[in-house]
């Protein structure tokens, strides 16, 4: 089994197709693995505590951006760090192996130059994120066992947890909910996780190998979130705030027949059959554009008995 000491010990205390509705070199180092390292689930993050108020903030959705006290950091000058720190907290729930950092991050540079550039990415963390004496003793980057972890004793806002959060609260209200429920908190929850995903995951990382998925998984979860808060919303009345939901999921997958129909409804609920009728035409350049297909069978009926005058 290999062992290789952290140089880095942590700081002491005083320092779309058609869709249904810092820093010495250790002394010797130890060739790569003949295995692949793992990332190992780290189950006391489970119990950790998440404190929105948190002194350090992390923005991994839309532009990466780190605060502290609610002043930026300016991690863009240090890019080795800011790229342990986005790895990291897309794998905040788990202890990653050295190699695997190094692996992820710099495939292309031999374990030796990589482990260096590791080594000094951590320092420049412990520095930069210390917010003040009051944090300094407990390291957000922490070394262990041979893993670096985010400390899951300190308190980090994270923005992929307030988004993941939400989402989860207002999926499970909205799977448990009966008929007459209120649906206030389901809609409430859905706001909060849209207002949170400002972007798409690490968008300057768009080609790293390691945020391809989580990207996509986190999108879809986005346009489920959206797609089921205009559904809520119709069902409430709120019509034009549906359709404002509506116009948001459509401007990343243009081709969704259901919301579609979901606008033009609300459209026509709102009175105004002129515009319903027009969003048909708007839906079906998009559907030739970007798919070279025509409405399907139940946009027609539904432009058809808009335009007799039909409730709909």
């Amino acid at each position: 089994m290999i062992h290789i000491h952290d140089p880095l010990p942590p700081a002491q205390a005083g320092s779309s197709a058609r869709a249904p509705e810092q820093t010495a070199t250790p002394p010797t180092l130890a060739p790569k693995p003949a295995a692949p390292p793992k990332i190992i689930p780290n189950h006391r993050r489970a119990h950790a505590s998440r404190v929105d108020t948190a002194l350090l903030e992390i923005r991994c959705l839309g532009a990466f951006e780190v605060h502290c006290a609610g002043v930026a950091i300016p991690l863009h000058r240090h890019v080795r760090a800011q790229s342990v720190l986005k790895f990291l907290s897309l794998h905040r729930e788990s202890l990653i192996q050295r190699e695997v950092l190094v692996e992820a991050i710099w495939p292309d540079v031999p374990l030796s130059a990589g482990l260096d550039s590791l080594n000094t990415a951590v320092s420049t963390l412990r520095k930069e994120l210390g917010c003040g004496k009051r944090s300094s003793a407990r390291p957000l980057v922490r070394y262990r066992d041979g893993c670096y972890e985010l400390a899951p004793d300190v308190a980090v806002s994270l923005d992929l947890d307030t988004f993941e959060r939400a989402a989860a609260d207002g999926l499970r209200a909205d799977r448990v909910r009966s008929h007459g429920t209120d649906l206030a908190p389901t809609i409430l929850a859905f706001e909060d996780a849209v207002r949170a995903y400002r972007g798409d995951l690490l968008p300057s990382d768009l080609y790293a190998e390691w945020t391809i998925m989580e990207r996509e998984r986190l999108l879809s979860l986005y346009l489920t979130i959206l797609g089921r808060l205009s559904a809520l919303l119709v069902s409430t009345g709120r019509f034009a705030a549906a359709i404002d939901t509506g116009f948001q999921l459509l401007q990343r997958d243009p081709c969704r027949e259901d919301v579609h129909r979901l606008i033009m409804r609300s459209y026509s609920r709102m009175g105004q059959r002129s515009r319903a009728l027009r969003h048909f035409g708007f839906c079906t350049a998009s559907l030739r554009e970007h798919l070279g297909i025509e409405p399907d069978a139940a946009l027609v009926a539904l432009h058809g008995a808009i335009a007799s005058g039909e409730s709909v």
